[in-house]
């Protein structure tokens, strides 16, 4: 099994507890801070803002044994997955109204990225990225910002935008799929 060491806000104590399964964490309140290193999660890892906003997720140097689901809430918060993070199955990332800073750097997934963005003035950035199989994008309502890097997509890219101020910045030479289909930027 793996293992998750995490402080509470209430004291300076570290605690460690084994992971056996999925691991699910709950956030509620605002500016809280999830940072996940050098973990080994053997199934999903399953991250929700309840409530509140201000809260940050990172993820860094962790292997995930099956799929990463995340659910956003309305409030303006970071998510930012990488640094040798590796999903061995989808991520599945959905956000609802807010300011939304996303940036997936660093990060391998063996099967789909999907990616909803709700309402708001979202950012996304993901540099240095494999996706084993689809990456299927959508920004909803909002000017949003999405910066592409060194993104490697073994399969179908399909990155959209909304009809609002939508922005898209992208090396066409660091960014490959098998097809490639950017919409309503």
């Amino acid at each position: 099994p793996g293992y998750i060491a995490f402080r509470t806000g209430a004291d300076n104590e570290t605690y460690t507890l084994p992971i056996k399964y999925d691991f699910k964490i709950q956030v509620i309140g605002n500016r809280n801070r999830v940072i996940i290193e050098e973990t080994v999660i053997p199934d999903d890892l399953i991250i929700e803002i309840v409530s509140g906003s201000n809260n940050l997720v990172r993820t860094s140097q962790t292997a995930i044994g099956d799929d990463f689901i995340y659910r956003g809430n309305d409030g303006n918060d970071r998510l930012t997955l990488g640094n040798g993070t590796v999903i061995a199955d989808i991520a599945d990332i959905k956000t609802r109204g807010g300011n939304e800073n996303i940036n997936l750097r660093d990060l391998e997934t063996r099967d789909d990225l999907l990616l909803f963005a709700g309402d708001g003035r979202d950012v996304l950035e993901v540099e240095l990225a494999t996706i084993g199989d689809d990456a299927i994008i959508r920004m909803e309502g909002g000017d949003d910002i999405v910066v592409l890097d060194a993104l490697l997509v073994l399969d179908v890219a399909d990155i959209s935008g909304n009809r609002d101020f939508d922005r898209l910045a992208i090396d066409v030479a660091g960014v490959e799929a098998r097809k490639l289909h950017l919409r309503e930027f």
